[in-house]
């Protein structure tokens, strides 16, 4: 059977203190590691730094989520932060990894003016990382 419904006039029911500050900062912490994706290639590694410091947050939002009974949507959503948050961490650890591959493509294609131009910085940015790393990039 279904609870009735609230009166218009009563207030939604409120997450605990603690548990609604970490999620706070879990959400802050993840919309900056996407603005922070963005950012020219030097900032960019800040990625790494800001999802872990995410996926640390979701971690222990989630301890305390968990500790608290009924709150099964919070404990969904930091679920998905921290997967999230675990890929932008992945992501920013692949940039660390090919970091001069990608920092000599950014500067090759904000040098090239031409169409034909931007194809050979993509060949050679394909063709650097398999010489790295044996990888064929698509």
């Amino acid at each position: 059977m279904t609870p009735p419904p609230s009166p218009p006039g009563s207030p939604r029911p409120t997450l605990p203190g603690r548990a609604a500050q970490y999620a706070r900062v879990v959400v802050a912490l993840m919309l900056l590691s996407w603005v922070v994706s963005f950012l020219p290639f030097p900032l960019r590694f800040g990625l790494l730094v800001v999802s872990a410091g995410a996926v640390a947050a979701a971690v222990v939002a989630l301890v305390e989520a968990f500790r608290t009974a009924g709150l099964t949507r919070l404990r969904v959503m930091l679920t998905f932060g921290l997967a999230v948050s675990g890929y932008f961490s992945l992501v920013g650890l692949g940039y660390l990894l090919i970091a001069p591959d990608v920092m000599a493509y950014e500067d090759c294609m904000s040098k090239a003016l031409t169409v034909q131009r931007e194809n050979h910085c993509r060949v050679d940015y394909r063709q650097d990382v398999f010489d790295r790393w044996g990888v064929k990039i698509p």
